[in-house]
C-alpha cells in the first residue's frame, strides 16, 4: 500500500498529517457567503475585505492559522 508525501515549500510530508500539512502552507480555502464558491485566501495578510470572483460578493476574513 502507497503512503501519500507532499512536498510543501522545502518540506516533505509523508503520510496524510493533516496539523503538518495546515502549519506549512500559507493559504486556506474558504467558501463564499453568499453562493459558496470556493476562494483561496492568504493567512498572513492580516483582516481581509474578500470580493468572490463569481457573484461579486464583498465581505470581511480573519484568517484562522
Amino acid at each position: 500500500m502507497a503512503v501519500p508525501s507532499f512536498k510543501i515549500g522545502e518540506d516533505m510530508v509523508v503520510g496524510f498529517d493533516r496539523a503538518k500539512i495546515l502549519e506549512l502552507v500559507d493559504h486556506r480555502l474558504i467558501e463564499c457567503e453568499e453562493c459558496g464558491a470556493k476562494l483561496r485566501v492568504p493567512i498572513d495578510k492580516g483582516n481581509l475585505k474578500v470580493t468572490c470572483p463569481k457573484c461579486k460578493h464583498v465581505f470581511d476574513m480573519i484568517p484562522q492559522k
